[in-house]
């Protein structure tokens, strides 16, 4: 909607709202320390942000302010912006570039390369990926900016991801279960320059310097025989590994490891550091080595490249595990099948499957990697009976789901604290809630109902109400804003067991509802008891021995 008067005053300009944000931005500590030396050298002192916005919205018409808003709280909703759409319509190779290169001077600049330079702007539509595939070729990483990961396709079953892999030799690797890690090794930089990028693309450098001294040791940096000499980017997985049992310790370790911004997040709750522990790097493939553009090599060679790179020091660096299966042959389903029951049983993660004759780098995405994890398979995933106590509603999720006005858009999941009480000797129910959640992890259909139903049975959120008593966790996110007074059953699957940020207890990790059960009593869901006891033992066969079907 536009305003109805002609502006008086002057146009506040793109450059100067892009100025404004990213001096807000450099305001936090999470910000990149690029952006925060950047806006130091062009702005000289700190303005408060109070401030910084107070200048600009007195300026802006009332249209343009509730854009304003939108932008900063990163929401456009209800309007829909395409960016792929939009950057394709200035370049149509520009949201690859990007992907390829993350950040946007970086990827407009690769428009710059002669042999991009001279392709059409918006190319006949059947020409468009011939057309990718030769800009791919002439692409180069540069050390120091993020590179796009590679995409992934999940494997739904045996039979689905022998689908996905088609005649392909694919290597099979160990999915480890860690933060990822992208590590760019610059020479050309003061003392053998190290710039780590999280999963999100940050620069995690800071956070993650225990591991550096372990990367130069590991790459020989410090010695006349390291194999790099100007330039190399890898991958791998952060991981915290115990001495004394010789093993991979469970995610949740990373954090008291690991800091966020100079300080350790949800760890409040964590038992110390034992001095067995520390962190390693488990490598798994390389990008980049001096002038040779390793994403374009095959898989194969890559593997080859990174096993004459990476030194092994025992419980501090490694490379990832690999298995080599012919999907060709008759029996690569069955191989498959018994290397993922040996994956479950020896409770990984899951599995990776990276073609042996493909690239890396790829912009037409026809080849895929693929992700084969238990709980991307019906039945296979760590589930339980748990209740839903209480909900909350968030306008947003509301108007994303897209199915009228609701009560409530996330639900808080619980356990029975006295069982065995309640079961013998009738007593009034404790509840103690564990998690939320939201509308990624339940269906459209199970939240109209939950909203259907749970409109009769509601009532404030109190810690104690007639029907049972609720405990809460440390935090004021576990705190439902009403509660059921008749609490729904519900059957929830996830992928194994973690310890969630600030608690001291086990919960379902990526939980997701699978059913609401009507004919079930509370008497019949797992107890807080029985779920930490679940925990350690989630990913143990019975038998020793795991069999799935093809």
């Amino acid at each position: 909607q536009a305003d109805s008067e002609a502006r008086a005053g002057r146009e506040v300009t793109l450059e100067e709202l892009d100025d404004t944000l990213d001096q807000i931005a450099a305001s936090s500590s999470f910000s990149s320390a690029s952006l925060r030396e950047r806006v130091a050298t062009k702005c000289g002192r700190s303005i408060r942000t109070n401030d910084l916005l107070s200048k600009v919205f007195r300026v802006l018409q009332s249209s343009e302010a509730k854009w304003m808003i939108r932008m900063i709280s990163k929401n456009y909703s209800p309007a829909r912006v395409p960016e792929t759409l939009g950057m394709s319509r200035f370049h149509f190779l520009l949201p690859d570039l990007l992907r390829f290169q993350n950040s946007i001077p970086a990827a407009v600049g690769l428009l710059g390369n002669p042999t991009i330079r001279h392709m059409p702007i918006q190319p006949a539509v059947d020409t468009c990926d011939e057309l990718k595939e030769v800009a791919s070729r002439e692409l180069e990483p540069q050390a120091g900016i993020m590179t796009a990961r590679a995409t992934y396709e999940k494997a739904r079953s045996i039979r689905h991801c022998c689908q996905l892999a088609g005649l392909r030799r694919m290597g099979v690797e160990r999915k480890y279960d860690g933060e990822y890690c992208q590590i760019h090794i610059d020479l050309n930089k003061s003392g053998a320059g190290i710039k780590i990028f999280s999963k999100s693309g940050r620069d995690s450098t800071s956070d993650r310097m225990r591991i550096h001294r372990t990367l130069r040791d590991s790459l020989e940096l410090d010695t006349a025989g390291c194999k790099i000499k100007k330039r190399c980017i890898l991958e791998g997985e952060l991981l915290v590994w115990n001495d004394d049992d010789g093993r991979i310790e469970p995610f949740h370790k990373i954090r008291r490891h690991v800091k966020r911004s100079g300080r350790f997040l949800g760890a409040a709750r964590d038992s110390p550091v034992e001095s067995s522990e520390h962190l390693m790097i488990m490598f798994y493939d390389i990008l980049l080595l001096d002038d040779i553009v390793c994403g374009l090599e095959t898989h194969d060679e890559r593997r080859r490249r990174l096993q004459s790179l990476v030194r092994r020091i025992p419980g501090r660096t490694d490379i990832g595990s690999r298995e080599v299966i012919n999907f060709s042959s008759f029996d690569a389903a069955e191989r498959l099948s018994e290397t993922f029951a040996q994956a479950i049983t020896q409770r990984w993660e899951g599995l990776v499957l990276k073609g042996c004759d493909d690239p890396y780098f790829s912009f037409n995405g026809s080849r895929p990697f693929i992700k084969l994890k238990k709980d991307y398979i019906p039945g296979l995933g760590d589930t339980a009976d748990f209740v839903i106590i209480g909900g909350r509603r968030d306008a947003g999720d509301e108007h994303e789901l897209g199915i009228g006005s609701l009560w409530w858009t996330s639900f808080y999941i619980g356990c029975i604290e006295n069982k065995d009480e309640v079961c013998r000797f009738n007593d009034k129910p404790r509840f103690r809630i564990i998690d939320t959640i939201d509308r990624h992890g339940i269906s459209k259909e199970n939240i109209t109902y939950l909203n259907r139903h749970g409109y009769f049975t509601r009532a404030p959120f109190a810690k104690s109400i007639p029907e049972f008593d609720v405990l809460l966790g440390p935090t004021r996110r576990l705190q439902p804003v009403e509660l059921f007074k008749c609490p729904f059953i519900v059957e929830v699957v996830g992928a194994g067991f973690d310890k969630p940020a600030n608690v001291s207890y086990f919960a379902l990790r990526f939980p997701r509802v699978l059913k609401v059960h009507e004919d079930r009593s509370f008497r019949n869901t797992i107890s807080f008891e029985e779920l930490q006891d679940s925990a350690p033992n989630s990913a143990i066969s019975p038998s020793g021995r795991l069999r799935l079907a093809v």
